[in-house]
């Protein structure tokens, strides 16, 4: 799969413009020029959500109330997609080959894998973003997993309100058996991808690291079953006031021999592994897609030395895959491993908010 175009109209500071895209693509500025807001426009078009978190209504040139996003989409020779995404009075309409698209079609139809800055945070981070990290590989291969995680959210704040309220027993239990089978499903596919990672992250550790990394999943609840659990820590749950176990307390840990990579690795060298863990779990789900995805870096050069980023250089170029990386202007990637050349092109900065 490669994105072939992309075309931004009244996104964030960037001036509208209109860049072809080729296999390696480099996005070359200093900081604060504009170089992640081109990334986060191609992963908003592709799969309808800002990875830094941001309302989709902040996106826009602040004097407009509306911006558009479009572009093509290569999936053999034969097959290119047109794709689009408007957002205008408030709502947001995400189109493939004109016909409406929604969230979970555009995980299963584009899959990404998006290195961020805050990369580190797979091993470092709260358990919170570790999921999250987890939950966008398995977005792209559970169909329903999305739609799961919509019934997670209801059911808990409903039993959760029920809680606060000091509803009884009864009550309150009302919702563990949907809970529990949710909860169950999300655990179950976020456990089942790991595994399918482990020998993947394993052998790119081993090439990225010297040393292979493993991977310890544990679930959100201690025992066998988590309607078990819910059934068990009633009274815990009514006393703290809120749900104590389940899938929102799932969390996972790298590993080498018997240490965490917290705590254990320098700043690189964490970096290196968090990048080992997120490959590994792209190729698990090109494995099931049967499709290459598209690899987007946000400063791959940033915190390594040559060594480790000649490293990662081999690594990618062995993938086959189509990168999206952005560098700032003295780094060394752009030689070490050839691409098309693309800068951001910014209004006046003092009026907008620049990433």
């Amino acid at each position: 799969m490669l994105l072939r175009s992309l075309i931004y109209k009244n996104y964030r500071g960037l001036n509208d413009e209109a860049k072809k895209l080729e296999t390696v693509n480099h996005i070359i500025g200093k900081n604060g020029s504009g170089k992640t807001s081109i990334v986060e426009a191609s992963v908003m078009l592709l799969n309808g959500r800002s990875f830094q978190g941001a309302p989709i209504k902040n996106l826009s040139n602040k004097e407009k109330r509306s911006f558009r996003l479009s572009g093509t989409v290569q999936h053999k020779k034969e097959k290119t997609d047109d794709i689009s995404l408007l957002f205008d009075n408030g709502k947001k309409l995400h189109k493939l080959n004109n016909k409406r698209l929604g969230q979970q079609q555009a995980h299963k139809s584009f899959p990404l894998c998006l290195i961020d800055t805050n990369i580190t945070q797979a091993s470092s981070g709260q358990p919170n973003y570790r999921r999250d990290l987890l939950d966008r590989a398995v977005f792209h291969v559970e169909p329903e997993h999305v739609t799961n995680h919509k019934k997670l959210k209801k059911c808990l704040s409903q039993r959760n309100k029920a809680i606060i309220r000091g509803e009884d027993t009864r009550t309150i239990q009302s919702w563990d058996e949907t809970l529990a089978e949710v909860g169950e499903n999300i655990s179950k596919a976020r456990r089942g991808l790991i595994k399918e990672s482990q020998e993947n992250i394993a052998m790119i550790s081993k090439e990225l690291l010297g040393k292979s990394l493993s991977i310890k999943y544990k679930k959100g609840w201690e025992e066998e079953s988590y309607l078990e659990s819910l059934k068990k820590n009633i009274s815990k749950d009514m006393i703290i006031k809120r749900t104590s176990s389940g899938p929102q307390k799932d969390d996972y840990l790298l590993k080498t021999t018997d240490n965490k990579i917290k705590g254990y690795y320098s700043h690189g060298q964490e970096k290196l592994a968090a990048i080992s863990f997120m490959i590994g779990l792209n190729l698990a789900v090109e494995k099931r897609k049967k499709c290459r995805s598209i690899i987007i870096i946000d400063e791959a050069e940033s915190g390594l030395d040559v060594s480790s980023t000649s490293k990662l250089i081999n690594m990618l170029k062995s993938l086959q895959n189509q990168l999206l990386i952005t560098s700032l202007p003295h780094h060394n990637i752009v030689n070490m491993i050839r691409g098309n050349i693309l800068t951001a092109s910014q209004k006046q900065r003092e009026d907008f908010d620049i990433i």
